[in-house]
């Protein structure tokens, strides 16, 4: 301890961690002894990595954790339209329409570390598919193939109404369809993990 002073100390502080007691004293004695350990830092804070869901839907609450360092303030930023705020290692922001990095800036005692860029590929639901086939009017009573260009990470199930009748699988980007004797429509739905979105043909 350097020196005494009027409800405090100034300290030199060493390169490990220990105790300060303090015991408060009047003319009726002592108090009881107050006891604070002290944890040095040596080095501005880094991060070793982060837990994210790097591909979250817009508009839905996501979350983002990095390494709980003692001492270190936390400063998060985000894009333009998103919504979130923390000073501590863990972030729960609801992400924009468009996609963006979360910028995270750590200090302590000792300084400012590196600034850390996240970057953030926000989904959305599936738009309108446009349903494909080598003839627009197909004959009545046949078999004929439809399909959808298909997108990564997304799901397909094909439904029919009327007297048409789906043959084999209903669950890929390419349906064999029993055409019926009358004109319909066929319907495939769209899914990924933002949702799902019914197209027609």
């Amino acid at each position: 301890m350097d020196s005494l002073i009027s409800g405090g100390a100034y300290l030199s502080v060493g390169e490990s961690k220990g105790p300060v007691k303090v015991v408060v004293s009047n003319r009726c004695g002592d108090g009881p002894e107050s006891i604070k350990e002290l944890i040095p830092l040596d080095s501005v804070p880094r991060i070793q990595g982060y837990i994210a869901d790097t591909e979250p839907c817009a508009n839905v609450q996501s979350s983002i954790v990095v390494d709980s360092l003692l001492g270190t303030l936390y400063e998060w930023t985000l894009p333009a339209n998103w919504l979130g705020n923390s000073s501590t290692h863990r972030l729960d922001y609801v992400p924009g329409y468009e996609s963006g990095t979360v910028d995270l800036k750590l200090s302590n005692a000792c300084g400012y570390g590196d600034t850390t860029l996240i970057p953030i590929a926000v989904q959305k639901r599936p738009g309108e598919v446009q349903i494909l086939t080598s003839r627009d009017k197909p004959c009545a009573m046949s078999e004929q193939e439809f399909y959808v260009n298909p997108v990564e990470e997304h799901a397909y199930i094909w439904e029919t109404i009327d007297d048409w009748v789906i043959s084999g699988a209903d669950d890929q980007d390419t349906v064999l369809v029993a055409v019926g004797a009358e004109s319909s429509f066929l319907f495939v739905n769209v899914s990924n993990k933002c949702g799902t979105r019914q197209s027609n043909k």
